[in-house]
């Protein structure tokens, strides 16, 4: 499982101790999901303790309790975690990071052929045995197309696609990093703790690749204060009008004016 996450060998023996835990909570209506929160909740503790103050981890739990639909607790163990894999992670976040906010910032609109309602309307009748068989995730759109696509692309494993954070961000030439993330400016924002940043910045950059949760936290921090230092500390007073349109199209003749 995930072979692009465990790739040193040795660390194989990890992984079941990893997948077990939370197991005795299946009857939790958010089960599906608190090994990936666990995991990933381990950033906070970078920081600073007034942000860390002002977060409840098992008031948020409750809070999206509250939210589920009535008969959720009748649903089958994919299909809870369907809804809040697309409830949470699509529509809150996945969209608007990488689809529509980055679309429309430039003026464009995105049609994605596997969010059409239709079949979105389609997958929700559908039993659960032929999404996903064991590891063999998206069964029944594989043989569907198994005779349109070559075999080595409709049975290859599954691979995420990610930036290459570590090897960009990580390394002692990238002097936005390093100015970014500076003891001085991590005071400054009180998001963070100063410290342990910084021993944590100082310890990736002597690193050739970085874990999951290391690349994560990493990138929370370098991104809050850029956030910070270009939305917050230094945003314009007045608007930016330096910028001069190169081509006007007037709709109304159907002309082009240079």
């Amino acid at each position: 499982m995930y072979p692009y996450i465990f790739k040193d060998a040795r660390l194989g023996g990890m992984q079941l101790s990893f997948f077990k835990n939370g197991l005795e909570r299946n009857s939790d209506p958010l089960f599906s999901h608190y090994l990936r929160w666990n995991n990933t909740g381990k950033t906070r503790q970078f920081l600073s303790d007034e942000v860390l103050s002002g977060y409840d981890q098992e008031e948020e739990y409750e809070n999206i309790k509250k939210n589920l639909p009535a008969d959720f607790n009748k649903w089958n163990y994919l299909a809870k975690a369907q809804y809040l894999e697309m409830k949470i992670f699509l529509n809150k976040y996945l969209l608007s990071s990488q689809g529509d906010r980055v679309a429309m910032a430039h003026s464009l609109e995105m049609r994605m052929p596997f969010l059409d309602y239709r079949l979105i309307e389609f997958m929700g009748r559908v039993p659960a045995e032929y999404k996903i068989r064991g590891l063999n995730e998206k069964y029944l759109l594989k043989k569907v197309l198994a005779g349109s696509l070559p075999e080595e692309i409709v049975n290859r494993p599954k691979q995420p696609y990610r930036a290459p954070f570590d090897q960009a961000i990580v390394n002692s030439k990238n002097k936005q990093l390093i100015n970014s993330v500076s003891e001085k400016l991590l005071k400054q924002t009180g998001l963070f703790n100063e410290s342990k940043v910084m021993r944590f910045i100082n310890k990736s950059q002597s690193k050739k690749a970085l874990s999951e949760v290391d690349t994560m936290a990493l990138m929370g921090i370098y991104s809050s204060q850029l956030v910070f230092e270009r939305f917050i500390d230094n945003f314009p007073d007045g608007p930016c009008l330096n910028q001069k349109p190169a081509l006007c199209i007037d709709m109304r003749r159907n002309s082009e004016v240079a």
